[in-house]
């Protein structure tokens, strides 16, 4: 026996930590064997929280910034020369100040070029109007913490609001800028540090939080950093999830308008839209609010710019009928045995002349020889419908449909009411025999949370991953709900999806004609891109009517950044 006592006992940190202790032992060499009972405890780091959250780098929208941020208020830096700002601040912003270590403790100013045709230099007011100014702060010292300046933001009390900063490499010298943020008062770094690789073309990176706050711009590459103007934008009111992702997409603008088809089928809106390719033609479905409801119509084209309206293609049920308020939203796929559609009914509509489809929604079918019809209703035929307690209660609309493995997938729009508000997400459901019924999978492939309905579903064979675009639930500061924006998830898994692989493909600050309600996205390779159809409102309207149907383009292979 050795002489000396051992002991074990307890640390500070009592339930997971203890102490071996000797007293009296003699010197000289102990070997000590330790015998492990049961799991060992697998270590987890703690997440950790920041108070604030950066909700989007925005590398397209250049200096027309109107319409896109600023609407509660904006800061242009240096814009009219000598350190003078133009702002119109909120009244929620007390001050804002701005500190470099050298000199006499401001950032140094330039103005680039004055009176400017160039689409990067910010606008001088929310019209978005020529010529600007193309100006900037910047900090440039003989040493390297003489690169760094800060801008404090002093809020009144305690606010929510989302503050966007607006980065300019205008005379291209390579600039790469890291952002800190951090609260005003306590100096605590409240979100994870931010990298702008690049912003020859004008980046603006978004926050969201509710005090003061302090940004720090330091430069990584490049001359120096820059800042050349501050936006300020009311809250997401429910704080619904964001993407601060993007995809690189180029938007054409406007290529089919509501109003002029055929029995007025579409005089108060066409929105919704659906291509597929035949041969050397491109179909396009899309819903027509027309005279006496929402109905399915058709149009061709050659080329995705210039489309011949064919009409309606299926006619409301009579009044015993669950689609005889609304028959709309038609997903086909082609088969053996001739073409399939899937499409929205419901007995339920708004009050004339806009007869909006009210809940619930349900997925019914007709079929065809020909994909311009005539279409036969199979009032027989059902496919899947809202289900209690489930995440599809209101709504179980029909989506995108592929073949996989022998068997046809549709990724269908679901929703359900969770207290006083509607929560809205895509499911999966599966079939052999399209003229059956369809086993729905238990969970939806997103939360509810998320936010997102309609689908369409590129896959890229060479990096053999699934993209699935969908159109975003925005909400306003009076919690008015609209599809604000087209989003992008990804995944190698077409069963499983995770949330957090997202980016915004098309909203406000891309798109060139609709500044509100953006939605239902359709896509269609064509050659070395990907072509989107989507449906949109004129201007900042963010109503279901008087929608039309635009046209933007994704270059390939696919570029998040």
């Amino acid at each position: 026996m050795v002489p000396g006592r051992f002991g074990l006992h307890a640390a500070a940190d009592a339930v997971t930590t203890r102490l071996l202790s000797a007293d009296d032992v003699l010197p000289g060499v102990y070997n000590f064997v330790t015998v492990y009972r049961g799991a060992t405890p697998r270590f987890s780091e703690p997440a950790w929280i920041y108070p604030a959250s950066c909700t989007g780098l925005d590398s397209i929208t250049g200096g027309n910034w109107g319409g896109a941020y600023g609407k509660d208020g904006y800061l242009l830096c240096n814009y009219s020369g000598n350190g003078s700002d133009k702002e119109n601040l909120p009244p929620y912003v007390a001050s804002i100040n701005y500190y470099k270590i050298k000199g006499n403790d401001k950032p140094l100013n330039a103005i680039w070029e004055s009176n400017t045709d160039d689409r990067r230099a910010l606008a001088p007011d929310t019209s978005n109007s020529f010529p600007r100014n193309a100006t900037c702060l910047y900090a440039m010292d003989a040493d390297q913490i003489g690169y760094t300046f800060t801008s404090t933001i002093s809020i009144k009390g305690k606010h929510d609001y989302k503050i966007s900063l607006y980065f300019l490499d205008w005379d291209d010298r390579g600039r790469k800028i890291a952002v800190e943020m951090f609260d005003a008062a306590t100096s605590n770094l409240i979100s994870p540090v931010e990298i702008v690789k690049s912003c020859l073309g004008g980046a603006y990176l978004t926050y969201s939080y509710n005090k003061s706050a302090k940004f720090r711009i330091n430069m990584v590459r490049g001359d120096n950093a820059v800042l050349s103007g501050i936006f300020f934008d009311p809250p997401n009111t429910d704080r619904r999830p964001t993407a601060s992702l993007r995809l690189l997409c180029r938007d054409e603008g406007t290529v089919l308008r509501h109003g002029d088809g055929i029995d007025s089928c579409d005089v108060y809106g066409a929105r919704e839209a659906i291509v597929n390719k035949v041969g050397d033609s491109f179909y396009l479905f899309y819903d027509g609010a027309g005279k006496d409801g929402w109905e399915a119509c058709l149009a061709k084209s050659t080329d995705l710019r210039n489309w011949i309206k064919i009409g309606p293609v299926l006619p409301l049920g009579d009044s015993s009928r669950n689609d005889s308020k609304a028959a709309s939203s038609p997903w086909i796929i082609k088969s053996k045995d001739g073409w399939h559609m899937f499409y929205l009914g419901t007995a339920h509509a708004t009050l004339a002349p806009d007869r909006i489809p009210a809940f619930p929604y349900l997925t019914m079918k007709a079929k065809a020889n020909a994909i311009e019809g005539p279409w036969i209703k199979q009032y027989e035929v059902n496919p899947f419908t809202p289900k209690k307690d489930s995440y599809y209660s209101l709504t179980a609309s029909p989506g995108f449909i592929i073949k996989y493995k022998g068997a046809f997938i549709q990724f269908f729009s679901g929703s359900m009411m969770d207290g006083n508000a509607i929560k809205r997400t895509l499911g999966i459901a599966k079939t052999k025999d399209l003229n059956g019924s369809w086993k729905i999978m238990d969970k939806p492939i997103f939360p509810s949370e998320e936010q997102v309905e309609n689908s369409s579903i590129y896959f890229d064979q060479k990096s053999k991953t699934w993209y699935l675009f969908t159109n975003h639930i925005g909400i306003t500061k009076d919690n008015v709900e609209y599809t604000d924006a087209v989003w992008v998830f990804w995944s190698k898994d077409i069963y499983h999806w995770n949330e957090s692989n997202k980016a915004v493909v098309l909203d406000s600050s891309n798109c060139s004609w609709a500044k509100g309600a953006i939605g239902m996205p359709s896509i269609i390779r064509v050659g070395d891109k990907l072509a989107m159809l989507y449906d949109g409102a004129p201007g900042n309207s963010i109503g279901h009517m008087k929608r039309d149907i635009g046209l933007a383009w994704i270059p390939l292979p696919l570029r998040i950044y």
